[in-house]
């Protein structure tokens, strides 16, 4: 229950000083009589402390302080017995606090302390049974425990309070009060509060805490642990056992009855108790017979409390022996904790001479102690530290080695010498003068210094090993630093050899003498399908050359160089045929290593198409040339027909000449004749408007720009290709809403005639062709262009094809004609001109349309750029 400030205040009174718990002169009595007794066991003992409050109470203290137990957890009195073992067990039970009963002192303390103690052993068997019969199953030690302990604030409450505890007692039996309710009144607590309070102090677990304090209400709300509930419930049902079956008296004037609530709680019946009294009561009567339960005379007593006190004075001079020599062995670890601390803040050997000189002269004590330690050569480093005047004093100094060593003075203590010795031999030494005036003994300083000595040596040896580490990785940095500078000028050559053997136009293979691949350049790669070239494949299985054999057997033999010329094939579908041209020489290789082969590859496909596109371009100049010969020769007899037939025609119209048929009069001539030579004058005519444009196309490309007609160019194209056209059924149709260009007319008429070219390849089943133009809605008034679209309703270009058209010697034509350098020609025209050409739609069956734009005047080529803002 909820305690008031006051109450806790002086509930926190009278718990001072409360350390231990007094327990019952016989059973002190048999305790000391078992710890006096020699050959004494640690059973022997427990048999007794099992028995009583105080004792187990001091031994799970005990048990459970910080030197036993770092969590304070042990609930168990068996493991508590195994951890302090028999001599802490013996010291606890010799000096127990005794109550003074040997006089009738129970009107005083108002309670029978022996029938109290009765009543909790009958309690803890009646537990201890219990906890065997509840589900789950308790621990049978931690309840016998529990129900041991739940009284024992009665006894610190009566032997404490004494008269005010017997008028609670009083007040209890005149009012029908339960007694714990009468403590509440009387003192603000009860002693189920005392019980808790005092477990706590003395560090008993809170499993026996909690029981205690909540066992005369064992309710969820205050014991949420399903243990501790269950534990103490078996605790209640224990002590209204003990007050029903008057095992001893447990002090309560109105005692509790054992209701059948109490029993459900724990699952018990009436008859399963009504079982257990026989052999609880058996189990009770064991345990008390272990004690004398007689009077207690004095003669036979006090004897044996001498005897107790004098094995305690015994053990108490010896423990402090055990101080002392700990404290003694406390400082000397002190010391030589300072002399480790010290050396491993040093970071040379002047330090380190320093440091221990000083350090042995004030831990322990010292009149003068040297520390030197040995240099190279025949020199030592010494440091030697003695007191002046009360005052340390240390000096340090660089001298030669000491030959021999130094002898105590007349009247002085003798000197102790030490070597230090390390894994590679000596280090240096160590000598001191101890204190005249302390009484050591020399074997208890030949050890200590021993000890200090080993520490020195390995912090010595630590700083050598320091000292050359830092020679060492000194070594390794300036090395690093080389391998470093070595690996980058490494790298860069080899990424200067890699940015060569990239930039290279011609194909790199290096090869071993057996032909397996080693290095290879991009060049090289992109005349080969992916992944053919990977280091170590055989080159020859992917080189189709037949001579590759033989060429790499002569270059092996001592042949110079071999060259040859193959066919590759393409490395991706759709690629054309390459031709490579290759070269095979012998290279260095390695120590060792014998030949290397180096193969050149050099892909000639453009100067091999070249050279036959120079060729066929000659033979066409020829023909050109021819052509335009033959068109100027013809031109004036063709030119004398066409007057000759002009003058028969006016002759005819004034009638100076009659032409009539066979079969008419002559004064009814026909009108045949004059439409037959009107139809050869047309014809005449469409014969020089061909050689007209023969002779324009082979005029030299140099004439320069002028402004002409869209109509006349397209004209002249359809003139030289039209009877094409009417043959294969192709008809032409033309919507000009701008007419005038800007360039040479002889390449512009080009332009059209490849794309008319093109346009008729594309149909070979007929169609038609469309050509559309307007100004160029892209442009201003001040720089005009046309925008023209040639459009056909042929077979289209594939999309994979489209990147590639306007690229040299590209042509999915197999005839001589088809040489690739058309529409690669037509671009080149049209840039010179200041214009434009790309395809702007194609569609595989559907047809192709090209947009032109080209200059309309020509200040469209001689427009002042303008100059970004800031640009100078």
């Amino acid at each position: 229950m909820a305690q008031s400030p006051d109450d806790e205040i002086q509930l926190d009174r009278e718990m001072e000083g409360a350390d231990s718990l007094p327990t019952l002169p016989f059973v002190a009595l048999e305790g000391m009589k078992r710890a006096l007794r020699p050959g004494a066991t640690v059973l022997e003992l427990a048999q007794i402390i099992e028995l009583d409050p105080s004792l187990t109470a001091r031994v799970l203290r005990v048990a459970n302080t910080f030197y036993y137990s770092r969590d304070g957890r042990i609930t168990s009195l068996q493991e508590a017995l195994s951890t302090l073992q028999f001599p802490v067990l013996r010291s606890i039970v010799l000096s127990v606090s005794v109550l003074e009963l040997f006089s009738d002192q129970r009107e005083e303390y108002g309670l029978d302390l022996g029938e109290l103690w009765m009543h909790s052993i009958g309690a803890a068997v009646w537990a201890r049974e219990l906890a065997s019969l509840v589900q789950p199953p308790l621990d049978p030690e931690e309840a016998f425990i529990s129900g041991l302990l739940h009284d024992i604030g009665k006894v610190i409450l009566c032997t404490r309070l004494r008269g005010r505890y017997r008028q609670a007692l009083q007040e209890a039996k005149q009012k029908g009060l339960r007694l714990y309710e009468a403590e509440r009144s009387a003192f603000g607590f009860d002693h189920a509060e005392v019980s808790r309070r005092a477990l706590e102090q003395w560090r008993i677990p809170a499993l026996y805490r909690n029981v205690v304090a909540f066992h005369h209400h064992p309710v969820p709300v205050l014991l949420p642990d399903p243990v501790e509930l269950a534990l103490c419930r078996v605790v209640r049902l224990a002590d209204h056992l003990c007050y029903a079956y008057r095992t001893g008296r447990g002090g309560d004037p109105n005692p509790p009855t054992t209701s059948a609530p109490f029993l459900a709680e724990l699952g018990l019946s009436r008859q399963q108790v009504e079982i257990l009294r026989a052999q609880t009561h058996r189990h009770v009567r064991e345990l008390a017979d272990r004690l004398d339960w007689g009077p207690i005379p004095l003669a036979s007593y006090f004897p044996t409390l001498s005897d107790a006190n004098r094995a305690l004075r015994d053990i108490q001079e010896e423990q402090d022996k055990r101080v002392r020599t700990l404290l003694e062995r406390e400082r000397e670890l002190a010391g030589i904790n300072a002399l480790g601390q010290g050396l491993q803040s040093c970071r040379s050997l002047e330090q380190a001479a320093r440091v221990v000189a000083e350090t042995l002269l004030e831990a322990f004590g010292f009149e003068r102690v040297t520390c030197g330690l040995y240099l190279s050569g025949h020199w030592e480093l010494a440091a030697t530290a003695w007191r002046d005047a009360g005052q340390a004093r240390c000096d340090v100094g660089v001298a030669e080695r000491r030959r021999q060593t130094p002898e105590a003075e007349p009247g002085q203590s003798p000197v102790l010498f030490l070597d230090l010795v390390g894994q590679e031999g000596s280090l240096g030494y160590l000598w001191v003068r101890p204190d005249s005036g302390r009484v050591v003994p020399m074997e208890k300083l030949g050890l200590l210094l021993a000890s200090c000595a080993k520490l020195v040596s390995e912090a010595v040896e630590g700083l050598h090993f320091h000292q050359r580490a830092r020679q060492l990785s000194e070594t390794l940095r300036r090395s690093v630093t080389q391998i470093d500078e070595q690996r980058t000028r490494a790298e860069f050559e080899a990424a200067e050899k890699t940015a060569i053997l990239g930039a290279l136009p011609v194909g790199v293979v290096l090869m071993d003498a057996q032909a397996r691949i080693r290095l290879t350049n991009p060049a090289a790669e992109a005349l080969f399908p992916k992944g053919a070239l990977e280091p170590g494949a055989s080159f020859s299985s992917v080189f189709p050359d037949p001579h590759f054999g033989r060429a790499q057997q002569e270059v092996l033999k001592g042949q110079s160089v071999f060259r040859g010329e193959t066919s590759l094939k393409p490395p991706s579908e759709g690629a054309p045929v390459r031709m490579c041209q290759w070269s095979l020489l012998a290279s260095a290789a390695g120590p060792g290593e014998g030949k290397n082969l180096l193969c050149i590859l050099n892909d000639v496909t453009e100067e091999r198409a070249l050279q036959k596109q120079l060729l066929e371009a000659a033979r066409m100049a020829s023909i050109g040339e021819l052509a335009a010969g033959t068109a100027h020769n013809l031109r004036s007899p063709l030119g004398a027909v066409k007057g000759m037939l002009e003058l028969l025609l006016d002759e005819l119209e004034s009638g100076r000449i009659v032409a009539y048929a066979a079969g008419q009069e002559p004064h009814q001539p026909t009108e045949t004749v004059r439409e037959q030579i009107d139809l050869v004058l047309r014809s005449l005519d469409k014969c020089f408007s061909v050689i007209d444009d023969l002779i324009q196309l082979a005029r030299s490309p140099d004439q320069p720009f002028d402004r002409v007609r869209l109509h006349t160019l397209l004209e002249g194209a359809e003139s030289l290709l039209g009877e094409l056209f009417r043959t294969r059924g192709i008809r032409v149709q033309k919507f000009l809403d701008a007419d005038l260009v800007y360039g040479r007319q002889a390449d512009l008429l080009q332009v059209f005639l490849n794309l008319y070219s093109n346009a008729y390849k594309a149909m070979p089943q007929g169609g038609v062709l469309t050509v559309r133009s307007r100004p160029d809605p892209s442009t201003g008034p001040d720089r005009p262009f046309v925008e023209i679209l040639v459009s056909d309703t042929g077979c289209g270009i594939p999309p994979e094809n489209l990147p590639r058209i306007f690229d040299p010697f590209f042509t999915t034509s197999d005839r001589v004609e088809g040489t690739g350098l058309g529409l690669s020609l037509t671009l080149k025209i049209v840039k010179e001109h200041g214009g434009t050409i790309e395809v702007l739609s194609s569609r595989v069956g559907q047809g192709t349309t090209f947009r032109l734009s080209l200059p309309a005047h020509p200040q469209s080529l001689w427009v002042k750029p303008v100059r970004p803002k800031g640009e100078p």
